[in-house]
């Protein structure tokens, strides 16, 4: 019988947004929400909504953006902060395919 193995970064990272999900956190709003492609009816208004949204969502858990975004997201503690992870929310979302853009926001390509 071995030992069990150390959960990763990203395990520990879960563990520790479910412990902060009722915190602080939980009401420092997204200016604007961001709209996804996963609920295109249900933006995610919240740094607490956008931390899980990574959590679920990320292709690549341990890639070192998604990290230092879920790092950011579960450090953020005041609005200025809240709007600064935003950005950078909403960039990975992009980045993952997984951000909603309003028709009349898409360009025409061909």
């Amino acid at each position: 019988m071995g030992f069990p193995a150390s959960p990763s970064r990203f395990q520990r990272a879960r563990s520790r947004a479910h412990s902060l999900s009722d915190g602080p956190k939980a009401s420092l709003a997204i200016h604007p929400p961001v709209h996804l492609t996963l609920h295109p009816d249900e933006p995610i208004r919240t740094v607490d909504d956008a931390l899980k949204v990574v959590l679920r969502h990320a292709r690549d858990p341990e890639d070192r953006n998604t990290q230092r975004l879920i790092t950011a997201l579960n450090h953020a503690s005041s609005q200025e902060q809240a709007d600064r992870v935003a950005v950078l929310f909403r960039n990975w979302a992009r980045d993952e395919d997984l951000l909603l853009v309003p028709p009349e926001d898409r360009r025409n390509v061909g």
